[in-house]
C-alpha cells in the first residue's frame, strides 16, 4: 500500500476534490495539476464549513433545508466552484448532492452518538503530518500541502471539517460491522465484505440523504 493511501484526513476532507490533483512525483510533469491544486488552495480559506455551525443563516441566505439541516447559499457556490476544478459537467448539482450527503451523514452520525475529541484529531493529524514528511523523503509530494506551507498548516487550518469526516467515518465503520455479521469468517477472508460493502455503504447514503427530505428553497 502506498503511503499516500494511509493519509487519513486528506482523502475524506476532500471528496469534492479527488485525489488525482493532489499528489505528484518529482520525476513527473505537475503541469496543471499544481495550478489547479493552487486554485483549490485558495478556495479552502474560504471554506464555508469551518464556520461555526452555531451562527444561524438568515431566510434570503438558505438555498436548501430538511429536516434537520441547512445548506445556504454560500456553501453552494463555494462547492459549486471546488467542482468546476474537478471539470464536472453539471458542477452546481454535483455540489448540492455531495453537500446533501455531507450534511446527512454528519447529523445522522451525531444523533447515533458518535463524535471526535480533540485527542483522537490531534493523533490522526499528527498521523497524517508524519506520514506526509516520510513520503517527502522518498519523493512523494502532496501540492495541497505545499500550496499551506506544509502538512501541518493545511491539517489545522482544516481541523474541524477533518473533525466531521471522521466522525462520518466511525458512524459509517460502525454500520459496516453491523453488516458484517451477515458474513462468515471464510467469506470474511475471501473479501467477499469488502466487495459488497461499497455497495451497501453507497445504499445506506442514498437512504440517510432521502429521509432527511432536503427541499431547495
Amino acid at each position: 500500500m502506498k503511503k499516500r493511501n494511509q493519509i487519513l484526513i486528506a482523502g475524506s476532507c476532500l471528496l469534492a476534490i479527488g485525489g488525482s490533483i493532489l499528489f505528484y512525483s518529482k520525476s513527473d510533469d505537475a503541469g496543471q495539476d499544481f495550478d489547479k491544486t493552487k486554485a483549490f488552495a485558495e478556495l479552502t480559506r474560504e471554506n464555508p464549513y469551518l464556520k461555526n455551525d452555531k451562527l444561524k443563516p438568515v431566510n434570503h441566505d438558505i438555498y436548501a433545508t430538511g429536516d434537520h439541516i441547512t445548506i445556504t447559499d454560500e456553501e453552494l457556490e463555494w462547492q459549486t466552484e471546488v467542482f468546476k476544478l474537478t471539470n464536472s459537467k453539471v458542477p452546481e448539482e454535483d455540489a448540492f448532492n455531495f453537500i446533501c450527503k455531507f450534511k446527512s451523514l454528519y447529523y445522522a452520525a451525531t444523533q447515533n452518538g458518535f463524535s471526535t475529541s480533540d485527542e483522537e484529531l490531534d493523533r490522526a493529524i499528527e498521523f497524517n503530518v508524519e506520514t506526509y514528511e516520510q513520503m517527502k523523503k522518498e519523493g512523494e509530494v502532496d501540492a495541497l500541502y505545499e500550496a499551506y506551507g506544509g502538512a501541518k498548516n493545511y491539517e489545522d487550518a482544516m481541523r474541524e471539517v477533518t473533525r466531521k469526516s471522521m466522525t462520518i467515518e466511525k458512524y459509517m465503520s460502525s454500520l459496516k460491522e453491523e453488516y458484517a455479521q451477515n458474513f462468515t469468517e471464510e467469506q470474511i477472508a475471501l473479501g467477499e465484505l469488502e466487495e459488497k460493502w461499497a455497495d451497501k455503504r453507497m445504499e445506506i447514503e442514498k437512504s440517510m440523504v432521502e429521509q432527511e427530505n432536503i427541499q431547495r428553497q
